[in-house]
């Protein structure tokens, strides 16, 4: 304040006022709030679903990329993380795209991995079709290395050199893929219907519904009955669910069901439909036609292989047979009405010349890719009785030929049901032998999430019926969920056990986040991230040494927390 232009001499100076809130620290404290707080730096935040504070980005691509890759992420943002990605580091993007499929080591997400893989096909085609063998390649160790002591701490292996050009030079023995041979197949697929690329959804070609199927029953069943019905007099007519998933048209997603009458009609236009798109990508697209090219040579290269070990008699070698007889694909089936590419296996496999004892020079092209892909079917069919597919008895309706212990875990999942409605006794006695711990169950390469979230839906829970009064049907319901629960929880130990093998995870505690936020988003199999942290939880606690280990299994899920014996 001043008075006639003089300061007052009452009013404290700055130096009085620093002085007296050195003697007077509550005074100093409130002089300090009313100073307004500066704004918080908001670069690189966003905010959670919960209203927190979060860094928007790790500030490094590739971890970016790695953090990111989930079947949930857009192909915009996917585009966008692995343009970043390469341009600061091509390998290890490459590394993090395969550890998007890798069964074993990475997420084992399919979906996401095409995604990228489309990436790679549309900006580095190159290098996508000379990495396609990883996928198939035995590559990965199943067991860790026991650590020797004493004197032979002093031994050192010394593993042969590798050759890139030579990839078997990198298989290890007994190991397992990274994927397997549908996934090579399928990208080829997809690429031949342009589905092949970031912004692409695999799911509109690979999980199209079967156009040979109606209401769980074959076409083939449906037109017999309409036969009949019209003999006694009923309507004939029956309606079709039409293919509409995998038409790119818009028009046939728009119509849901067509006359059986028009059946016919349609099915040749979606057949021919296909057929003129294979040959336009193979005449006309030159990435195309090299990748097309690039995966009928490893098949047939592969099929070679495995067929001269089955015709040998080397039983060691035998043992070694892959399962690319497997997943090869079959003349006029789905892969090959996409792609015609058994067609250019068979004519790797079985050039022209071989076929001169029952060919003239005036045969035509047709004549002889007849002969090539009928020699194509005879070699994958016996490569599959002798791999032993659990498909082949299933429709073959042999259930005494299934030897349970060899059937995959996703099979397993798939056809626990028919397994106890066609071979109960077999069945279930294979079962108490898993439980007894006579018998092995395959279950390694599932995940915890989703053996969580089987649980979580009470699958396992059996229904309580009175003995007196059970009928056929609910018997057989409560074998099936009885079956069911024995199937998850072996497979469950199978799993702790490779986890357990790999030597990972013994001194670890895991923290399981529930909150309601856990719920969502919901992955493509159904899954949410609360099965995903109470999976890895429930697994952590069974792996880990004391005194934090406590054996679990899912399936208690549905009947209350416990210990399992």
């Amino acid at each position: 304040m001043e008075v006639d232009g003089k300061p007052d001499s009452t009013e404290p100076t700055t130096s009085e006022t620093a002085a007296g809130a050195e003697e007077h620290p509550w005074r100093a404290a409130l002089l300090k709030n009313l100073t307004p707080p500066a704004p918080p730096n908001l670069e690189n935040k966003v905010f959670t679903a919960n209203g927190d504070l979060a860094h928007s980005s790790t500030t490094d691509a590739c971890v970016d990329l790695f953090y990111e890759l989930e079947d949930s992420i857009s192909g915009a943002r996917l585009s966008d993380l692995l343009a970043a990605s390469w341009n600061q580091d091509a390998l290890l993007t490459l590394k993090i795209i395969f550890n998007a499929r890798s069964i074993h080591l990475g997420k084992s997400s399919r979906n996401t991995f095409y995604g990228c893989a489309g990436w790679l096909f549309m900006h580095h085609p190159l290098t996508l079709i000379e990495n396609l063998k990883w996928l198939s390649r035995p590559v990965i160790q199943k067991k860790a290395k026991k650590e020797t002591d004493g004197e032979d701490d002093e031994m050192v292996v010394v593993e042969a050199d590798k050759d890139p050009s030579r990839p078997e030079t990198y298989d290890v023995k007994h190991g397992v893929a990274h994927g397997y041979w549908k996934d090579i197949i399928n990208l080829l697929a997809l690429a031949a219907n342009n589905q092949l690329g970031a912004f692409s959804d695999p799911k509109i070609i690979l999980n199209s519904k079967n156009p040979g199927i109606y209401n769980g029953k074959s076409i083939k069943i449906v037109r017999r009955r309409a036969k009949l019905n019209k003999r006694r007099g009923e309507p004939a007519e029956k309606t079709i669910v039409s293919d509409s998933n995998s038409d790119s048209n818009a028009q046939g997603k728009n119509e849901d069901a067509v006359p059986s009458s028009d059946y016919k009609v349609l099915r040749r236009a979606k057949r021919l439909d296909r057929n003129q798109n294979a040959t336009r990508a193979f005449n006309e697209n030159l990435q195309y036609r090299v990748l097309h090219l690039a995966v009928a040579r490893l098949f047939a290269e592969q099929l070679e292989k495995d067929l001269a070990a089955l015709r040998g008699d080397d039983y060691q070698a035998k043992r070694t047979i892959s399962l690319c007889g497997k997943w090869a694909p079959s003349h006029d089936r789905f892969h090959d009405k996409h792609t015609f590419i058994v067609s250019s296996i068979a004519e790797i496999m079985h050039p022209r010349e071989s076929f001169d004892n029952v060919l003239s020079p005036s045969d035509d092209r047709d004549t002889y890719l007849r002969y090539a892909r009928e020699a194509y079917r005879k070699d994958i069919s016996a490569l599959r009785k002798h791999l032993e597919i659990v498909e082949r008895d299933l429709s073959a309706g042999t259930f005494e030929k299934i030897k349970y212990d060899r059937v995959p875990s996703v099979a397993m999942q798939n056809y626990t049901k028919i397994f106890v409605e066609k071979d109960l006794r077999r069945f279930e006695e294979y079962i108490t032998r898993v439980a007894e711990g006579k018998a092995n169950i395959s279950g390694a390469i599932l995940l915890p999430s989703t053996m969580v979230a089987a649980a979580r839906r009470g699958r396992q829970t059996p229904g309580h019926y009175d003995p007196l009064t059970i009928s056929a049907k609910q018997f057989v319901d409560l074998k099936i969920r009885e079956m069911q629960t024995k199937v998850d929880d072996g497979q469950w130990n199978t799993l702790v056990k490779r986890i357990k093998d790999s030597g990972v995870l013994a001194s670890s505690i895991a923290v399981c986040d529930v909150s309601g936020s856990m719920q969502g988003p919901q992955q493509t199999d159904g899954t949410t991230p609360m099965d995903s942290a109470i999976g890895l939880s429930l697994l952590i606690a069974e792996v880990t040494e004391p005194p934090t280990a406590a054996p679990l299994s899912p399936s208690a899920i549905s009947h209350g927390w416990k210990r399992s014996t």
